[in-house]
């Protein structure tokens, strides 16, 4: 269904994420093709619109979550009106999540992702499927938790896959630093949820990616040419490589992934350094390698 188009005939249409602040009850709530839920007011919809609307759509059912006092506080701080004047007086940093589904008690999540932190941390949910969750340093505490060790088995518990994408630690700032840096990690969380298959990232997993789609796509592909030249169109020996680079360029390592002998694995390498002329055992030409590898897969 074109949501545009409906919301050109009401108005009134939102999108439901969990922790909204509205009355649910003044909505009538519909469940969309994708598991969306979205709401019109009842002041706007008379008895035959709710009729057609419900023959095509699923009626849904909106429940309010009940929020603490710090999830308000950066429920303001990141998503309300204004530029968000009030400050984080302590370092925090941000943690986004990503379901698979949307089709999942939200209640649920709320209990197991905070269940992981042996302190309290804010919650938010920024739609159906996403949301963040702010944690917050407080009094030079410098505990952080391994979310690589938990998130498999809370996966398991909920039987949903959780994608995380873990920001850096900030510090003490105003609240228009805060809303700026929430909104640019945002992104580049959108853009590693996108191009990561890992449930768990970190900045550093994907800055080579995120830097070269700044670059126009024929840009990137000169580029990548220009480097690679004719092994370009190997894509065998590109994977070689590409794992031998994600090995940490262990030689030993990158063959038990491939099931391969290293000293095949050992030829091939030396064989695209004689095509390419990037020497890829040298810090300069795995980052230069690495990066046009980078550049064929946006």
């Amino acid at each position: 269904m074109n949501w545009e188009k409906v919301k050109e005939l009401y108005p009134s249409l939102i999108r439901w994420r969990p922790d909204m602040e509205l009355n649910v009850d003044g909505y009538t709530w519909f469940e969309g093709e994708k598991g969306q839920v979205f709401g019109i007011s009842k002041e706007e919809l008379t008895d035959h619109d709710e009729i057609l609307l419900a023959s095509v759509l699923k009626r849904a059912e909106a429940v309010e979550r009940e929020r603490t006092e710090q999830e308000r506080f950066w429920s303001q701080t990141l998503l309300g009106e204004g530029n968000g004047s009030t400050p984080a007086d302590r370092p925090f940093r941000f943690i986004f999540f990503r379901l698979n589904t949307g089709q999942i008690d939200a209640s649920l999540i709320d209990e197991g992702l905070k269940g992981i932190f042996p302190h309290e941390v804010s919650l938010l949910w920024l739609d159906q499927q996403s949301g963040v969750i702010v944690e917050e340093f407080e009094g030079g505490r410098e505990d952080v938790v391994d979310l690589h060790n938990v998130i498999e088995l809370l996966m398991s518990d909920l039987s949903v896959n959780i994608h995380l994408f873990v920001g850096e630690r900030l510090p003490e700032m105003d609240g228009t630093d805060v809303r700026k840096s929430f909104t640019w990690m945002k992104q580049t969380a959108d853009f590693a949820f996108q191009h990561s298959t890992e449930y768990v990232s970190e900045l550093a997993d994907v800055l080579p990616p995120l830097l070269v789609s700044k670059l126009a796509r024929e840009e990137r592909e000169r580029v990548a040419a220009l480097l690679l030249k004719e092994a370009k169109d190997d894509q065998e020996l590109l994977r070689t490589v590409q794992t031998y680079l994600e090995a940490n360029s262990n030689i030993t390592e990158a063959a038990k992934r491939m099931y391969m002998h290293r000293n095949s694995l050992q030829y091939r390498i030396d064989k695209f350094i004689d095509r390419t002329q990037i020497d890829i055992k040298t810090f300069q030409g795995a980052i230069v390698c690495y990066l046009a590898l980078k550049m064929l897969d946006v």
